[in-house]
């Protein structure tokens, strides 16, 4: 059994002469280092009580705050999630990406697409059409270079951010689809989180000590992320960024104060959102709070390493970064190369990233950069990033 092949042979040993201490002190006349009483009994024993040592370790470790932030690793998960139900908080869950793609005909055909239809990438992601699609020759869409497409929303069979895709990541349908050309990521798919673990539950509960209440930004937060009563509905969200009265991005301040403006990164977190904070039962009193959807800001990267055959996963790593930068936070080329350097061997090294960061324009990807506006609050979202050894 696992629980048994895991034990410390040294701990293993102090049981053993634990118990046959014990044996002799009532039974002097046994010798309990040899034969069948010690290979039969006190060694089996032994590693029993290793065993039940070790777990109520495991559990004392698991319980206490300290030691959860010092060795999360070690520690039991649903020991955790009975400590955090003390503050209100629930595990988030590992989500799945999602977005939509587009799909190009050669002409115009009638298609029919089934719920749960199969479409894959070169690297053998999968993802599962959303619903069932019925068009005629009239529903399709035309560019204006003359190419017919139609849209359809998929999400990836397995969660996490290998889910993920970048806008134009290319897709092949396991399926025929009538006048097939290509299908691509119509956007960067959004979601994709892997579930929390031990380490995040930790960081969770110690900032419930932070938020003492609603009327502050802490709170706030707390509220949104941590309450009983949004059921774990708002986690998994991407850090956002409060305003208050009196900073020079509060767009809505009067002089009278009493305004707070939430910004997040998904658009469709924001009707709920709102809706949740618009509650009188949660709504902090005497505060007018707006839930803003914050400009979404494109980043193009060029990343070179020093080693061959680790391009994709310092790609992945960049993205990764990107796409969970916290509301309003600036993009810092010394950050993204510590997060690529955290995903890739010692002997890796990155050696230049070029950056460019972007609001969305209508033919942005032919235009000038755009000059970022410091006062307004963006949300970092990677476009395109390619990755070469040099």
């Amino acid at each position: 059994m696992d629980l048994f092949e895991n034990l410390d042979p040294d701990a293993v040993d102090e049981a053993y002469e634990f118990i046959v201490e014990l044996l002799q002190e009532k039974h002097p006349d046994l010798d309990a280092r040899r034969g069948a009483l010690s290979e039969l009994v006190c060694k089996l024993h032994a590693i029993l009580l290793a065993s039940n040592r070790s777990e109520i370790e495991k559990l004392r470790r698991s319980l206490s705050l300290s030691e959860l932030l010092t060795h999360p690793e070690d520690a039991d998960d649903a020991a955790v999630d009975a400590l955090a139900s003390n503050y209100g908080i629930r595990r988030r869950p590992a989500s799945c990406a999602y977005g939509p793609v587009a799909v190009f005909l050669d002409k115009p055909y009638s298609i029919s697409i089934n719920e749960g239809s199969s479409f894959r990438t070169e690297d053998g992601r999968e993802f599962l059409a959303d619903k069932k699609v019925l068009l005629t020759k009239d529903d399709l869409d035309k560019t204006a270079n003359g190419e017919w497409y139609f849209m359809l929303d998929v999400h990836a069979v397995e969660p996490g951010r290998f889910g993920q895709l970048l806008e134009d990541a290319a897709l092949t349908p396991s399926f025929r689809i009538p006048g097939f050309v290509r299908c691509s990521a119509a956007i960067p798919f959004e979601g994709g989180h892997e579930a929390a673990d031990n380490e995040d539950m930790a960081i969770a509960i110690t900032q419930t000590f932070a938020a003492p209440g609603y009327g502050s930004k802490e709170g706030l937060e707390h509220l949104i992320l941590h309450s009983r009563d949004a059921d774990g509905h708002f986690t998994g969200m991407r850090p956002m960024r409060i305003v208050g009265a009196g900073e020079p991005e509060m767009e809505r301040d009067d002089g009278f104060g009493g305004k707070v403006d939430i910004y997040v990164a998904e658009s469709h977190k924001v009707q709920d959102l709102q809706e949740f904070l618009d509650d009188p039962n949660r709504r902090p009193l005497g505060i007018d709070i707006k839930v803003v959807l914050a400009e979404p800001c494109w980043v193009d990267m060029e990343i070179d390493i020093d080693t061959e055959g680790y391009q994709s996963e310092a790609a992945a790593a960049a993205t990764k970064y990107v796409n969970s930068m916290p509301v309003g936070a600036m993009l810092r080329r010394s950050k993204v190369v510590k997060a690529i350097n955290q995903e890739l061997p010692e002997e890796v090294t990155v050696s230049h990233v070029r950056m460019t960061a972007k609001l969305q324009m209508t033919d942005w990807q032919s235009g000038p950069a755009e000059i970022i506006d410091p006062l307004k609050i963006t949300a970092m979202t990677m476009n395109k990033v390619d990755c070469r050894c040099r």
